[in-house]
């Protein structure tokens, strides 16, 4: 029998349907299948979910199927997806309200979409046109966008799409769990038999397997046509706890149970197998070689460029000059669109004559002149945080989405991002620090892991407290590498840099009076940038008859717990090291003693992942603080959550203990 071959059917007209007239839901029995528009009673009337009563929605069902269809000897994938929402608070509208559904638009189309909003009198309002829109996402991805209008307490939102892929060598996720509960979920995976499937999970919630079946297809024409065997696997999840968003993740897709598909053969019926996995090698040649990779490192591609700033390139001597200066000449001279990709979607020199790019344009032109500068340097792929970790056991090209620039210097690995003027070398944006990333070398492609700088912070309080118990004084703040950068961002200007020291007194619940700040090294990147602050806050100390109570320590950056949910069921990543140095100058007030002084204390948390020191004396009429804080581990498991919760409970409770001054 001839070979199957992995040819596109693409279908034609894409059916989208819409209709548009109300009309009354249907009710049905509670045990009733999940059909579209039969809702039962007591969803209908559901004004709380049971099982976790402060849930603002919840997922009635979420029914799935991926499966492989053959269409004489071609084959295509599909997806489908019946969901259905409860609306039990107006605090979910905005989330529930708008849903959106990614695909590859370069291989994938839409046979069925639909979606409607069941009120809570039965009504049924099914959408229009215009409220499904499609947006692009990368060069590669896309995305359909449901806005779910007028919704209330009591609505339930549902919505059925069916999608086909024309090059099925990976299949749609599909997810268990959401960041609300879902009541159940069911996944039917169809895979004929001939195909062999790599299906992976993450997540830890456990996902029940149910009776499998077999089924058959048929190959070729109703003549000649031959019945293949059809593996029917059944998974399904009931009452998944949901799991909220907090801080020091990657994205929440990461976290959630899921699985995951990729095709690895398929057997033919004559005896052969053909190995359908990828390797890096291929992958790495279709990326520089096909175009418009290939075209990207032509030097007509990126002439203009060169001929403006090889000048300039000759008169210096060493690599990390040269290495410098073309980093700063791209960065300073194109500006980024906020789009993401892995491929330059425009001619180089074209990038360089309107003056912006996406994240591919920017970095593949700065890789381009570091060559033509001889330093070799290659494109270097990830998936950004926000994107989600990448898969290094599979070259699947959706798992990336962001560029950067790649070089090595006497064995020490470079990563270069041009797109931000704020950013030095070795320093790429903080989206872009998720561990590891995939070198385009086509002699050695390869991983190579990601060593984030640190974020150092130094703060020096010198202070004096007067008999109305204000507090006057200086705040010197020295920051360097990620520290350095998200406070330019977040300083770029006096007014900025006045709100910014505002806010960050407040966070110790204190009014500031700023009499001055200046501010040094605002653009000079590659050097620590140092803000000085003269301050008066009244009301900085209470008192109780002679009893002065004051807490200069109270303006530290962790005197309240990042880390305050009871437990946490996902791992804590963080994007870089830190490091946080306290200084403080106390001028005893005249006419007083101190009569309560804290311990100095030492906290190590699991095996020097992080560390705590907090050392305090009188010394010259002045109360002498020293705190130190240094995380130096970026990954923690959920195992790890509480010793690392408690760390920080003990920082804060340190960090919020008082000096006792007395009248003498």
């Amino acid at each position: 029998m001839q070979k199957l071959f992995i040819v596109v059917y693409l279908l034609s007209i894409v059916n989208i349907v819409y209709a548009q007239k109300n009309k009354e839901v249907k009710i049905v029995a509670d045990n009733a299948p999940f059909e579209w528009g039969k809702i039962s009673e007591a969803d209908l009337k559901m004004t709380v979910y049971t099982p976790d009563s402060s849930a603002d929605a919840v997922v009635l069902n979420d029914a799935g199927e991926i499966g492989i269809d053959f269409f004489n000897t071609s084959i295509k994938s599909t997806y489908k997806q019946h969901r259905r929402v409860k609306i039990l608070k107006k605090s979910s509208f905005d989330d529930q309200g708008l849903v959106k559904i990614p695909y590859l638009k370069s291989s994938e189309v839409f046979s069925r979409l639909k979606a409607q909003v069941i009120q809570p009198d039965g009504s049924v309002l099914v959408l229009k046109s215009s409220d499904i829109l499609d947006e692009k996402v990368t060069e590669y991805r896309s995305q359909k966008k449901i806005l779910f209008p007028a919704l209330q307490e009591g609505s339930i939102i549902e919505y059925e799409c069916e999608i086909n892929n024309d090059h099925p060598t990976s299949l749609h996720d599909w997810y268990f769990q959401d960041d609300i509960p879902v009541r159940r979920s069911d996944l039917t995976l169809s895979i004929p038999k001939v195909f062999s499937i790599i299906r992976g999970k993450r997540g830890d919630f456990f996902v029940n397997q149910g009776k499998n079946t077999l089924t058959y297809t048929t190959i070729g024409n109703s003549i000649e046509g031959r019945k293949i065997d059809v593996e029917n696997q059944f998974f399904y999840a009931d009452t998944v706890a949901s799991i909220k968003s907090d801080k020091y993740i990657t994205t929440l897709r990461d976290y959630l149970t899921h699985f995951y598909f990729q095709l690895k053969s398929i057997n033919y019926l004559d005896g052969t197998s053909e190995n359908r996995s990828s390797t890096w090698e291929i992958f790495t040649k279709e990326m520089l070689e096909g175009s418009p990779g290939v075209w990207s490192r032509r030097k007509n591609s990126y002439s203009d460029a060169w001929n403006d700033i090889q000048v300039k390139v000759a008169t210096l001597t060493t690599p990390l000059e040269k290495i410098s200066a073309l980093h700063n000449f791209v960065k300073n001279n194109i500006e980024w669109t906020g789009n993401k990709g892995i491929i330059p979607e425009e001619s180089l020199n074209k990038v360089y004559k309107e003056k912006k790019g996406d994240c591919a344009d920017i970095n593949y032109l700065l890789v381009a002149l570091l060559n033509e500068a001889g330093i070799k340097a290659f494109p270097y792929l990830i998936s950004s945080r926000s994107h989600g970790k990448a898969f290094v056991f599979y070259p699947f090209r959706e798992q990336f989405n962001y560029t950067l620039c790649y070089i090595e210097l006497e064995g020490k690995p470079f990563l270069l991002d041009a797109t931000d003027p704020l950013l030095s070398v070795n320093m790429p944006r903080i989206d872009a620090l998720n561990e590891t990333g995939f070198v385009l070398d086509k002699n050695n492609p390869h991983w190579v892991d990601i060593v984030p700088q640190q974020g150092l912070t130094t703060r020096i309080l010198n202070i004096e407290l007067d008999k109305s118990n204000r507090m006057s004084g200086t705040l010197q703040s020295r920051f360097k590498g990620y520290d350095a950068l998200i406070e330019r961002y977040n300083s770029n200007n006096k007014e900025a840099l006045e709100k910014s020291v505002k806010n960050y007194f407040s966070e110790a619940g204190a009014e500031v009076l700023i009499d001055s700040v200046t501010q040094t090294n605002l653009k000079s990147v590659n050097e620590p940038m140092n803000t000085t602050v003269y301050f008066k806050i009244n009301d900085a100390a209470t008192s109780a008859g002679d009893i002065v109570y004051l807490n200069p320590t109270a303006y530290f950056d962790y005197t309240k717990n990042p880390f305050k949910q009871k437990e946490r069921k996902y791992p804590i990543d963080l994007p870089y090291p830190e490091r946080k140095q306290f200084a403080v100058n106390l001028k005893i007030p005249e006419g007083f003693e101190v009569t309560d002084l804290p311990k100095s204390v030492k906290v190590t948390l699991l095996d020097d992942a992080a560390n705590f020191q907090y050392a305090v004396s009188t010394i010259n009429g002045q109360v002498q603080y020293t705190v130190k804080l240094n995380i130096n581990r970026l990954h923690f498991s959920s195992e790890e959550y509480i010793p690392l919760k408690d760390f920080f409970d003990q920082v804060a409770a340190k960090l919020n203990e008082q000096v006792v001054l007395k009248k003498k």
